[in-house]
């Protein structure tokens, strides 16, 4: 895949202001896929995975969650803010690193984080 350069919204996060689009390789955007291991995730994991890499390829932000119609933030837009929002994103980058602690933990099941 080429890399690729999508818009932004400029108030994304709220705290901060961009008049550019912000550039996320290709190389940084899907580095993820290849540690991910299919045969380990449940057919719902599946699916979802499925519409996160759907998302991403068509530079979305955003999709929905296959099961509660939920919009999901993409690796893309977490990407584009630039550290972890601190709220337990499934498609965090980031490593849960600003998490506060009294929110429940959540396992990254190879393609994205899961409740325990």
């Amino acid at each position: 895949m080429s890399d690729s350069k999508f818009p932004t919204n400029p108030d994304h996060d709220g705290t901060r202001e961009t008049d550019l689009s912000v550039d996320i390789p290709d190389s940084k955007l899907f580095r993820f896929t290849k540690f991910v291991n299919i045969e380990d995730l449940g057919a719902e994991e599946k699916v979802i995975h499925s519409k996160h890499l759907k998302a991403l390829q068509e530079g979305k932000e955003l999709y929905k969650d296959p099961t509660t119609g939920y919009d999901v933030l993409t690796r893309l837009a977490h990407l584009r803010r630039g550290e972890c929002c601190g709220n337990a994103c499934r498609h965090c980058p980031y490593g849960h690193q600003k998490v506060p602690k009294n929110i429940p933990r959540k396992r990254f099941n190879s393609a994205f984080y899961v409740p325990v």
